[in-house]
């Protein structure tokens, strides 16, 4: 074997030469049952040290590729398999009125049984929020910013939207700072966004499924959602939207083009710049939700549809409560020329956002303390999404099908035919286990046999333990 290449920075050493085992597998040259070469010979043979051998070993068993044999070595898993992806259901292509608001009340809510594990909820795990690091900005900013306890009102603070504009580069955007609205929060910036491009009583497109946040402000606005096929791979299908814009007329399109939740879903470059070309065509606002766009496993961050926008068009969406911390509650909308009709909604609705926040996440980006931190993100939700494939994919019945996410924190199941979600949904909460139901995140209440699972929790016993529970529920649901 020849020594390692080393890839450009981004990616660690003991990923790539992780990486290089599993080609190996992939391409047959490593066979279920061979031997693999041991530690010192990988260490000799490629040039990285014992430790980074190691390292890339723990990294593929925690995946299931290998398994460790006392005083034997380390062997390519006999049981190593791939549940094939979820199917694509059609939905019907038909105007609804949402209500969702109990059931995403009950899964997303703190409150619940004391010890319950939160495969359910979609926000990160506490432990994986740098809190000294952003203590201490926010302390400083406190302390030195007297524009800290002052109002500022929207657009809001022009030193963060300087600072967002600048990243949207790194997504293919060139906006401008005064394009940008600072809201509290990502659900804020979808909703400020729908009130900007639609009145009561219009048709918006969705996903199908789609973020259940979405329907419950399409519900509170009076909207009708339409939903629209997408793809457990490659996202939302541009030909049924428009199919689908012929047919309903809709006033606006809500899209999440990058590691979709729940699907994890990846849009292609093509599809992006085609749907944009569409919208902008047909006279359709659209709306993208980028909150998990720079949770990427591998390379650079996926381009936003923000980066074929050629007249303002695109309303952008962004959040850094999926990826740096859920309290600070900063949201914003790079609107184009809605810009002012995002400003006034905001101006109604909550006049301005909360200073401190702003100001501090405004240094920690600039200062490099996010970029450190989305590395380590992206490592986390990578490993513990690959411990939880393996886990579902031994502990779930024959029949079932998962999703393979390239980004983002959710994994999304199909279960077997005879499966019912909201049964193994309330036998799971009785015992100690919250998960989300697909029901919940369809206009229509459809996806009667899916879940989605969090990925963000730290692999641990009692996250394994609470995976198995649900496969031993599926199954029991199948024979029933």
């Amino acid at each position: 074997m020849e020594a390692l290449r080393i890839r450009p920075a981004g990616t660690l050493l003991y990923e790539q030469v992780a990486e290089r085992v599993q080609g190996l597998v992939d391409n047959g040259t490593l066979r279920p049952g061979d031997r693999l070469p041991s530690v010192r010979r990988l260490h000799r043979q490629w040039g990285v040290s014992l430790s980074t051998v190691l390292q890339a070993y723990r990294l593929l068993e925690d995946r299931g590729v290998i398994e460790a044999r006392p005083q034997s070595g380390h062997y390519v898993r006999t049981s190593v398999r791939r549940l094939p992806e979820p199917r694509t259901i059609p939905p019907r292509e038909v105007a609804r009125d949402v209500d969702r608001a109990d059931l995403m009340m009950r899964v997303s809510v703190v409150a619940g049984p004391m010890g319950l594990v939160r495969l359910g909820c979609g926000l990160p795990h506490p432990g994986l929020v740098p809190r000294e690091a952003l203590n201490r900005v926010i302390g400083r900013v406190a302390r030195e910013r007297p524009d800290s306890h002052a109002y500022v009102m929207a657009p809001g603070h022009e030193r963060l939207r300087r600072v967002l504009a600048g990243r949207l580069i790194d997504a293919g955007g060139s906006v401008r700072p005064d394009d940008i609205v600072v809201t509290t929060g990502g659900q804020e910036a979808l909703n400020l966004s729908l009130r900007a491009v639609t009145k009561p009583g219009d048709t918006v497109l969705v996903e199908s499924p789609t973020y259940f946040g979405l329907l419950e402000i399409l519900s509170s606005q009076g909207l009708k959602a339409v939903e629209v096929r997408t793809h457990p791979g490659t996202g939302l299908d541009v030909v049924a939207v428009e199919r689908a814009i012929g047919w309903e007329s809709p006033a606006a399109l809500v899209v999440m083009p990058n590691f979709a939740n729940p699907l994890g879903s990846l849009m292609p470059d093509e599809a992006k710049a085609q749907l944009v070309a569409l919208c902008a065509e047909l006279g359709v606002a659209l709306i993208e939700d980028d909150a998990y766009g720079e949770v990427s496993f591998e390379g650079a961050r996926p381009r936003a549809l923000k980066a074929w926008d050629r007249d303002g068009g695109v309303l952008h969406c962004g959040t850094l409560s999926k990826t740096l911390s859920p309290g600070l509650r900063v949201g914003w909308v790079a609107a184009g020329r809605h810009a002012r009709a995002v400003t006034r909604a905001k101006m109604v609705h909550s006049l301005a956002c909360a200073s401190v926040p702003q100001l501090a996440a405004a240094e920690f980006l600039q200062i490099g303390g996010y970029d450190r931190h989305l590395r380590k993100l992206r490592r986390a939700y990578k490993g513990h999404m690959a411990r939880m494939s393996t886990a579902v994919t031994q502990a779930f019945p024959t029949g079932t099908r998962l999703s393979r996410p390239r980004g983002g924190q959710f994994l999304w199941v199909e279960l077997p035919q005879g499966c019912d979600a909201m049964a193994v949904f309330e036998a799971a909460w009785d015992a100690g286990v919250s998960v989300a139901p697909g029901p919940m995140f369809s206009a229509s209440g459809g996806f009667e046999r899916h879940l989605r699972l969090n990925c963000s929790l730290p692999w641990d016993d009692r996250v394994a333990e609470a995976v198995g529970l649900l496969g031993q529920l599926a199954a029991e649901q199948c024979q029933g």
